[in-house]
């Protein structure tokens, strides 16, 4: 039981008043204390900003730095494998003379070769002398544009007195060639 003098009407009135300034005040603490967390937490963002920013900027540091590393790693490589390669390719500069007598014995056709003489003269041209038998004049005329084809900007001597034959000819040619 209420014992209060005031009419009901009033009461209620005076309850719903009580009841908006108990939700006013409530906000207001609310409103503040939210204010005061964010100027607490303000200045822990603005540090941890900073570190983010200085840890980025060091991370950045390391991998240009361990970047330049790598790519010191991979010139020394290079220039190692570009030494290796000047090596290698210079011994397989050097040419054989098996090569150019390989070359000779493939385009031979059906001629019979008897000798070869390989000489070298210096490092840019070489001859060879080819002796053999050719069972036909256009089997001897043949092989000669073989090896013209065989060996570009070459010479080949093939006397003329050796086509004088038709059938089984002897013959003595010579090639004069530049080396690759």
């Amino acid at each position: 039981m209420r014992h209060t003098l005031l009419p009901l009407n009033e009461r209620k009135t005076l309850r719903k008043d009580y009841f908006v300034r108990l939700l006013t005040v409530l906000c207001f603490l609310i409103s503040v204390s939210a204010l005061l967390g964010a100027a607490t937490l303000f200045p822990a963002y603005l540090s941890a900003r900073n570190l983010e920013n200085a840890e980025q900027g060091t991370v950045k540091q390391i991998k240009a730095s361990k970047e330049a590393q790598n790519r010191n790693d991979i010139e020394s490589r290079l220039r190692s494998d570009q030494l290796t390669m000047t090596r290698l390719l210079g011994s397989l500069n050097s040419y054989r003379s098996s090569d150019a007598i390989q070359a000779i014995a493939g385009a031979r056709g059906t001629i019979t070769l008897t000798s070869f003489s390989y000489n070298q003269l210096g490092t840019s041209t070489a001859v060879v002398v080819i002796q053999g038998k050719a069972p036909l004049r256009d089997d001897l005329l043949g092989f000669k544009t073989r090896l013209l084809t065989t060996f570009p900007q070459s010479t080949v001597d093939l006397p003329i007195s050796e086509l004088a034959e038709s059938r089984d000819i002897q013959f003595s040619m010579k090639i004069t060639y530049q080396l690759p």
